[in-house]
């Protein structure tokens, strides 16, 4: 069996996924849609391609059996509402959706759901921090039993708004185009939160329970205001949980913070901790280690993608190439989209554990509106049993 895919967003998000699911080997037809015309013709052109749209409207009236989503944070969960009414699969970038209003967000994540349920069309979010090698890693280890009882996690996501090889503040000004202006400037840090709870949360497969939040202030800041769209003050965001086996969690989401980019997590366990001081050095130890143990790229690679589809991803034998994006996460993020629609089954991060991402960090920023009082966290139950 082999399907068709539509991709929504041709911007400069989009080539490494537009090469991933043309070479996918049970993917037959690949459609691109934009609102920029000379957008979509340019990566038709650059990828070999014929079928482009200029609409979501016209995209989803076509006989396409999935839709991936690369837009705008603000239209992921509208869009992908309107993809599974029209009765296609969805693909979806992070996070499920990003507004300034957290109650409008928990609104989308119920509608995800609910759309989700109604129509039978499968939603997957796109999180790369569950294909991370220190994740695959994590769930191993956890499978074999080797962390016992589980204590403590934490996740990161350091990203500040002006470091020169990923500039957020050009990128949040790409954005809005000529709609531009300091209204649009700052963000809520927990409204996007996906990098740092995703990986540890995959391994677990616990759910956050109760939360605390709390907020850091840069003096003077012009980026992060109260009279701006976001209504929010705080560049640093850190959250505590406890989660549903009563283990303990933190996420750090920091916009304003020297040195390279880094996400990543801790997972701490009462016979086995894994640690990851950044990009590419990972370590273990057991509780009869007297110091960690370094660990390869290659040692935490654990979940391999099929011959078959690697073999078609890489050209020339260039691994880098197949591997390339969000530590290597893309390729394995594609393959698990095109594989559960092939089996019919449902995506490994669907709708529920999105919402599970998504819902954590919207009720922690509320509370670090609130000096840090614990509030409840909501949740959406495990979806239907396979």
């Amino acid at each position: 069996m082999s399907i068709s895919i539509g991709i929504v967003g041709c911007g400069r998000f989009s080539p490494g996924f537009i090469s991933l699911f043309r070479d996918h080997p049970e993917v037959s037809r690949v459609a691109l849609c934009d609102t920029l015309p000379e957008r979509v013709a340019s990566r038709l052109e650059q990828f070999g391609l014929s079928e482009g749209y200029s609409s979501l409207d016209e995209i989803c009236r076509t006989d396409l059996d999935a839709i991936v989503i690369l837009t705008q944070p603000w239209l992921h969960a509208p869009q992908a509402v309107q993809v599974m009414q029209s009765g296609k699969h969805v693909y979806s970038a992070v996070p499920l959706i990003m507004l300034p209003d957290g109650d409008e967000m928990l609104e989308w994540c119920d509608r995800i759901i609910n759309t989700t349920l109604s129509t039978g069309m499968a939603y997957m979010l796109g999180e790369t921090s569950y294909y991370y090698p220190g994740a695959m890693f994590c769930r191993q280890k956890a499978k074999e039993g080797a962390f016992g009882q589980f204590v403590y996690a934490t996740g990161c996501y350091f990203h500040d708004y002006q470091i020169p090889h990923s500039h957020l503040e050009n990128i949040t000004k790409h954005r809005w185009q000529d709609k531009w202006d300091m209204s649009k400037s700052g963000c809520i840090p927990l409204h996007y939160p996906t990098h740092s709870i995703g990986g540890f949360l995959s391994v677990v497969g616990q759910r956050a329970v109760k939360i605390s939040g709390m907020g850091f202030k840069y003096p003077n800041d012009e980026w992060w205001r109260l009279d701006n769209m976001w209504k929010n003050e705080f560049s640093n965001e850190v959250a505590n949980m406890r989660l549903s086996n009563g283990m303990i969690a933190r996420i750090a989401e920091f916009r304003r913070i020297a040195g390279p980019c880094y996400e990543g997590f801790q997972l701490y366990g009462t016979h086995g901790n894994f640690i990851e001081i950044e990009e590419g050095h990972a370590y273990w130890a057991n509780r009869h280690d007297l110091k960690y143990a370094p660990l390869s790229h290659e040692d935490m690679i654990v979940e391999k993608l099929p011959p078959e589809v690697l073999e078609s991803f890489v050209p020339n034998g260039d691994l880098g190439s197949a591997y390339g994006g969000h530590q290597g996460s893309h390729p394995h993020l594609v393959h698990e989209f095109v594989d559960s629609i092939v089996h019919n089954r449902r995506p490994k991060i669907d709708a529920w554990q999105a919402a599970r991402y998504l819902a954590p960090a919207v009720m922690a920023h509320k509370s670090a509106q609130r000096d840090g009082e614990w509030l409840d966290v909501p949740d959406w139950g495990d979806g239907p049993a396979a």
